[in-house]
């Protein structure tokens, strides 16, 4: 999976980049696994100093997990255990890295993609992305981790609205709410990124280590307990889920392949 999902470094910026656009950056279960993997390097590593989630190209960021794999894993308790675990995982490890980490969010961020988002520290967006976690389409149940990182992001009010309503933001919503730092077009957002980095960069380390420490001691959060995933792998392990899964990978099926990304969230 290294090369689905891989960190570069440029000078004290680390990059771990999704790349897998031709399904939409979608999720494997071993893809999870990589990433927490790499994340818990680069936060041994003392030169680098930011680090930024991005993704190949520019039209998403990610669109949440692949459906057709979930849909083959999840379908025991056991197996829906396994890969919320490895979600959960990654974004514990975005969490706990010392460096302040930005999501680089150039396109769609679509379920564990705006999850992802979420867990980082700062997101800024291109003006082409969209936001939203549609899990009750397809008989998902968020974890509540991942809820309390929602509610941090966007406030107890639109979390409300995006989780039970499935609405998608566009980038200019998702600035005016707060979700993002700034909107830029997508040929600029780049470098814009980088740039704040590299600001940040430049500050104290300790001070900026122990800023983020105490951001995430006063912000919402939720113990990563049974009851806090156990509506959710009883989720994934229905009919329901099953049924709904594969009602949409085969609406998906009827669109041309070659020009539409595989079936993930994003197309709930």
């Amino acid at each position: 999976m290294t090369d689905q999902v891989r960190v570069e470094v440029d000078g004290p910026l680390g990059r771990l980049v999704l790349d897998r656009p031709e399904k939409g950056h979608a999720w494997l279960a071993g893809m999870w696994t990589t990433a927490a993997r790499l994340l818990e390097e680069l936060a041994g590593r003392s030169d680098v100093a930011v680090i930024l989630l991005d993704s190949s190209g520019d039209r998403v960021f990610s669109g949440g997990a692949d459906l057709v794999e979930l849909a083959s894993i999840a379908g025991t308790e056991a197996g829906a255990s396994d890969i919320l675990h490895r979600i959960e995982g990654v974004m514990a490890a975005i969490e706990a890295v010392p460096q302040p980490v930005v999501a680089v969010v150039s396109g769609t961020a679509i379920g564990a993609g705006l999850e992802i988002a979420a867990a980082a520290d700062l997101r800024v967006a291109a003006d082409t992305a969209r936001f939203g976690i549609p899990a009750a389409r397809i008989g998902v149940v968020t974890t509540r981790t991942d809820v309390a990182r929602i509610v941090r992001v966007a406030g107890p009010a639109l979390a409300f609205d995006l989780l039970l309503t499935g609405r998608i933001l566009d980038a200019h919503e998702a600035l005016a709410s707060g979700i993002v730092s700034f909107v830029r077009p997508a040929e600029q957002l780049r470098e814009a990124a980088r740039d704040l980095a590299l600001r940040m960069a430049a500050s104290s380390p300790v001070s900026l280590r122990e800023m983020k420490r105490h951001l995430l001691a006063v912000s919402p959060a939720a113990a990563w307990d049974p009851d806090a995933y156990r509506s959710s792998v009883d989720a994934l392990a229905s009919a329901d889920f099953r049924a709904r899964s594969a009602a949409l990978t085969f609406r998906r099926g009827r669109h041309d392949r070659d020009e539409q990304p595989a079936a993930s969230e994003e197309d709930s």
